[in-house]
C-alpha cells in the first residue's frame, strides 16, 4: 500500500497481520522486564521467532504509540505501559485472561468510542463500520485493510465479535463494589455508601446509576449499589429488589433471634 496518502489518525499496520503486531507488542514488554531499559525496534525483533529488522518493527510503533501502549523514551526506545506488561505476564496464564488486561486501554481509544454507541443499539456489518471508521480518521479506500485491523483489534480485546460480516458487541461484566454501611471500619475504598436522601433512579438506563437498598422495613439504614453493564432496565430492577427482600428477611430474621 502506498505511505502517499496520510490520515488523521494514526493506524495500523497493514504489512503485518493482527497476530504479528501483537507478537511484537509482547516482545517490547518481555524485553523491558528483562533488561530494565527503554527497547529498541531492534531488541525488540530479536526476540520474536522469527526474528524481525528493525525495519520491520517500526511499522507497528505509530498505531501503538497513538494508544499508549508503547510509551517513547527521551533516550530513544520505547517503554512498555503498565497495561502492556501486565498483558505479557499474563499471557503465562492463558490468552483469554491476558487479553482482559488490554481491554481497558482499546476502551480509551477513539475508534472503540465511535463505534460501541452504534454496536449498543444493533449488530453492524463490517462494511459499515469501516466507513464510520474512515469518515471519521479521513482515511481513504486504500486504507481499507488498516481500518478492517482496527476492528480486529477491538476483537482481540473481547470487545467485539466478527462473524459472517456482521461485528457484535460483546457482554462484559464489571466487577461490582461490595456495599459497605456506615461505620464500618474495614470498608474499602471503591465502597458506595449513601450520605443523605436516597438518590432518584434516571428515566434513562446507564451504567452510571445508584439505587438505594434498605435493610430494615422502618427504611432508616441503607446503602447503594452502581448498575453493572449490560443489564435491561427490568434485569435491574428485579435484582435491587430480590436483594432488598432478603436482607430485610435477614435482618427481622436476626431479630427474632436476638429475642430469644
Amino acid at each position: 500500500m502506498s505511505e502517499q496518502v496520510k490520515s488523521k489518525k494514526a493506524l495500523p499496520t497493514d504489512r503485518l497481520a493482527v497476530d504479528k503486531q501483537i507478537e511484537l507488542l509482547r516482545a517490547f514488554a518481555a524485553v523491558y522486564e528483562a533488561t530494565g531499559k527503554p527497547v529498541t525496534n531492534e531488541s525488540a525483533g530479536e526476540a520474536v521467532t522469527p526474528p524481525k529488522a528493525a525495519n520491520t518493527v517500526i511499522l507497528i510503533n505509530p498505531f501503538f504509540r497513538d494508544i499508549g501502549l508503547l510509551l517513547p523514551h527521551e533516550s530513544g526506545g520505547f517503554i512498555p505501559s503498565a497495561e502492556l506488561i501486565a498483558y505479557n505476564k499474563a499471557c503465562l496464564w492463558g490468552t483469554d485472561a491476558a487479553q482482559e488486561k488490554l481491554r481497558t486501554v482499546f476502551e480509551r481509544t477513539w475508534f472503540y468510542r465511535c463505534l460501541i454507541p452504534r454496536l449498543q443499539l444493533a449488530a453492524q456489518s463490517t462494511t459499515n463500520c469501516i466507513a464510520v471508521l474512515a469518515e471519521e480518521s479521513g482515511a481513504e479506500k486504500e486504507h481499507e485493510e488498516r481500518l478492517t485491523n482496527l476492528l480486529l483489534f477491538l476483537s482481540f480485546a473481547g470487545i467485539v465479535r466478527i462473524s459472517d460480516g456482521k461485528v457484535n458487541l460483546l457482554k462484559h461484566m464489571a466487577p461490582i463494589p461490595n456495599p459497605v454501611l456506615h461505620g464500618d471500619k474495614n470498608k474499602s475504598k471503591d465502597a458506595a455508601v449513601l450520605d443523605g436522601p436516597p438518590k432518584k433512579i434516571n428515566q434513562e438506563f446507564t451504567d452510571q446509576e445508584e439505587q438505594s437498598l434498605y435493610l430494615d422495613k422502618e427504611k432508616k439504614r441503607r446503602f447503594t449499589i452502581n448498575s453493572p453493564l449490560f443489564l435491561s432496565r427490568s434485569e435491574y430492577d428485579r435484582i435491587c429488589k430480590w436483594i432488598e427482600v432478603t436482607l430485610i428477611v435477614e435482618d427481622a430474621e436476626q431479630k427474632m433471634d436476638n429475642k430469644t
